[in-house]
């Protein structure tokens, strides 16, 4: 259940190699290294119309913890995604009673293609951690 979210998104990670050239907050990184400790800004600050405070908050701890390292944001991503994976299969197995069907519905939801896009791109962030 663990290795199974891992599986389709192996080829986003590549840690040591590679900066992030794909995500539109990273021309910000310099601002969000140095306001890692101002909650207020990411309150308040949108971009390109669009509000997600708990992004901007993740990509800060991320730039902050291994700078614009790809392979690292990628990470993230992956681990927040199996933990989502996790949950629902808590969840459903304590809803239902059914292990295996609580399983199942699980590795769909890991496993989905629409997912592959959420995951993969970094500036997907706000979707990995909305939890669709």
């Amino acid at each position: 259940m663990f290795l199974g979210p891992h599986h389709p998104y192996r080829s986003t990670i590549s840690l040591g190699k590679g900066q992030v050239a794909h995500f539109p907050e990273a021309d910000l990184a310099p601002l969000l290294s140095e306001l890692l400790g101002r909650l207020t800004w990411a309150f308040t600050t949108g971009y390109d119309g669009n509000w997600h405070p708990l992004s901007w908050l993740s990509h800060i701890l991320d730039v902050k913890r291994s700078g614009l390292n790809a392979g690292w944001h990628h990470l993230t991503s992956r681990l927040l995604h199996v933990a989502k994976t996790l949950l629902l299969f808590l969840v459903l197995k304590h809803m239902t009673g059914a292990l295996w069907r609580g399983a199942f519905v699980a590795a769909l939801f890991a496993l989905h293609p629409l997912h592959v896009e959420s995951v993969a791109w970094i500036a997907e962030r706000k979707d990995v951690l909305r939890g669709r």
